[in-house]
């Protein structure tokens, strides 16, 4: 007899996978944010960048990661995109 409920081995086993991908994506909020902050930081402390151009520097940075989370571009193309550009190699 079919059944779309887990029975008790598998129950736990599902509920693992979701707890490590709900870990998983807080990890990776919390990256992105220290990121964020970090950048943040360094363009204001180093560089004199004020709250008009932080914000707009935030903004940007919010864009590309939605692309980035829609599969518009990969790391590749960006890693491109900079090097072509700028001259500038990110290696990973």
């Amino acid at each position: 007899m079919g059944s779309n409920f887990f029975n008790n081995r598998q129950l736990p086993a599902q509920q693992r996978r979701v707890k490590n991908r709900r870990d998983a994506d807080k990890l990776i909020h919390s990256s992105y944010t220290a990121f964020l902050l970090l950048g943040t930081m360094a363009l204001h402390d180093q560089f004199g960048f004020g709250g008009a151009r932080l914000g707009k520097w935030i903004d940007k940075m919010n864009e590309l990661k939605e692309c980035y989370e829609k599969g518009l571009v990969s790391v590749q193309d960006l890693q491109s995109m900079i090097k072509n550009e700028t001259g500038i190699e990110i290696k990973f």
